[in-house]
Order: structure tokens, then C-alpha cells, then sequence
């Protein structure tokens, strides 16, 4: 039995309505139903009756809801009495991340905090920014680092990392070797470019629409579904293509491409932890936050 649905049925009846909590667990109205009717199947009874006005529990209903009371309540006890035998921070840590972050970032994050904190152990699930903030909102993970601000009920974030975008060409392309190039040169050039759910692709068209640039131009412009197959693509000289410099790096330093900005813009964009408002309630969740938060400042000052 899944523990996320005993706390959905919960809210449910102190809220009254699916609607509402669905608002205040920072869920889908779809994703609260599923639950429900899981739990329903999984028992072979109804737990509530749906009426006009509001919900209310069946008997079986409110036997469940004791039942789900105390099994949440006794897990929270037993978590809290094995951190004090151990000593130290352990359990399963999910995480979501959105392609830069998830690729060029995270591993580097996860290794530090591990070698502090063996025993945890952690997983990472690496998409585009609105796919990756998708599975925050069905609880599928407990922690997402994004590429783009995501505005969405029950959603909470801070600030990670700063990341400058780059534009990148071939190393033969006549951009290479400039610092920078006016925004009317950039839209003669066939331009690459990511997915629509990307936080790169985001950030990148809105800095660009706003110093006047042409976006029906990225109307045929080829897609590609990552970053690492992007920056292929430009070395590989099929055009041009912003990326974050995390992401170039590597291909700069063996100079198989050339990076550059664009006169009058600043490609630069902020990274973001988030997660869902009142769901960071476990030890392991908390430590990681303020351990990434303080490491991300350890980052930007060195």
C-alpha cells in the first residue's frame, strides 16, 4: 500500500473535496482520483461517498481513515527513532533534474553529499523542464532541479545556480573566433534548436523575442531531444545552436566548436531547486537542501 495515497485520502477528508486537495497537495485533480480509486481497488471497498456539496467517508471509510492515522503516525516515529540510533543521514533520496542540471551538474552535487553521507542512497531521472516538473507534481520525486522557473500550485523553489547560454557554431563556421555578433547576423544562420518543454529553449526565446529577434525563423529549424545531441549536431555542422556553458565546455576545450554571445543580450538564465510546498519533511530531504544550497554557493565563488 502506498503511502502517498493513505496521505491523499487524508486530505480528502479534511478538505472536503477532491478540488481542494488536490490544490493544497500540489496535485492534479486526475492524479488525486487515481489514487483513490487505487485504494479502492487494492481494498474491495468504497472509502468515499461522493455527493453534491462534498465528500464523505463510507464506514469502511472511516475505519480506513484510523487505520491511515496511525500507520502515518507510526512511520514518522520510527523514522525518527532509527536517525537517532544511527547517527547519521541515511534512506532513499529521488530526484528529478532537467537536462543541463541532470547531466553537467547533479553528479557532481550527488558525489560530494555522498562521500559526507554513505549511506543514502539516490536516484536521478533526467528529462526536459516540464516533463521533470510533471513527476514533482505526481510525487514521483522529491526534489527537481530545473532549468526554468515553473509557476504551478503547491510548488515552492530557490535559487540554485546561475547559467550563462552560449551561442555555438562549428569551428569553420566565419562566427568562430568572435566575441559576439549583432542579433541581425543570427538570423541569417540555420539555427538548431531543443524540444519545446525545454528550460534552455525557454529561456533562450524569451531573451531573444524581447531584443527583437524574428521567431518565426525557429519555425523549421531542426529539433533535437538533448543537449549533448545539439552540440553533435553543431560539430558536426548541420548549424548553429544556443546551449548552457555546462554543456559546451568540454567541446570548447577540444575545440571542436566555438562559443560566443549575441551583441546586447544577456544569454543568462537561473537555475532552480524545487519542490512541493510542505512535502520536504523528512531528514534526509532537508539536509540535502541546505547541503545543495551552500554547495551551490561554494560553486559560484570559486
Amino acid at each position: 500500500m502506498n503511502l502517498d495515497h493513505l496521505r491523499t485520502y487524508l486530505e480528502i477528508v479534511k478538505r472536503g473535496s477532491f478540488s481542494e486537495a488536490a490544490r493544497h497537495l500540489g496535485m492534479t485533480q486526475p492524479g488525486v482520483t487515481q489514487q483513490i480509486q487505487k485504494l479502492e481497488r487494492d481494498l474491495g471497498v468504497p472509502l468515499l461517498d461522493r455527493k453534491e456539496g462534498g465528500v464523505g467517508m463510507t464506514g469502511a471509510g472511516e475505519e480506513f481513515h484510523r487505520f491511515a492515522v496511525k500507520v502515518l503516525a507510526e512511520k514518522l516515529t520510527l523514522e525518527d527513532r532509527l536517525q537517532g540510533l544511527s547517527g547519521e543521514i541515511s534512506g532513499r533520496l529521488a530526484l528529478g533534474a532537467s537536462t543541463v542540471p541532470g547531466e553537467y551538474i547533479l553528479p557532481r552535487l550527488l558525489a560530494d553529499f555522498i562521500r559526507l553521507h554513505p549511506a543514502v542512497e539516490a536516484s536521478v531521472q533526467v528529462g526536459d523542464t516540464d516533463t521533470v516538473a510533471d513527476m514533482l507534481m505526481r510525487s514521483e520525486c522529491d526534489l527537481a532541479f530545473l532549468g526554468a522557473s515553473v509557476e504551478r500550485r503547491g510548488f515552492r523553489r530557490e535559487k540554485f545556480l546561475d547559467d550563462e547560454l552560449v551561442l555555438i557554431v562549428p569551428v569553420s563556421h566565419h562566427f568562430a573566433g568572435r566575441k559576439s555578433v549583432p542579433i541581425v547576423e543570427l538570423e541569417e544562420e540555420k539555427l538548431i534548436i531543443r524540444e519545446a518543454g525545454s528550460g534552455t529553449m525557454q529561456s533562450v526565446h524569451h531573451l531573444l523575442q524581447h531584443a527583437g529577434f524574428d521567431s518565426r525563423l525557429w519555425q523549421h529549424a531542426p529539433v533535437f531531444g538533448s543537449t549533448q545531441a545539439i552540440v553533435s549536431a553543431v560539430e558536426a555542422g548541420l548549424g548553429v545552436a544556443f546551449v548552457s556553458a555546462f554543456a559546451a565546455e568540454k567541446s570548447i576545450e577540444c575545440k571542436r566548436i566555438a562559443a560566443l554571445g549575441v551583441e546586447g543580450v544577456p544569454l543568462k538564465r537561473e537555475l532552480y531547486i524545487t519542490y512541493l510546498d510542505k512535502h520536504l519533511t523528512s531528514k534526509l530531504q532537508q539536509e540535502f537542501l541546505s547541503f545543495a544550497l551552500l554547495w551551490a554557493t561554494s560553486q559560484a565563488s570559486a
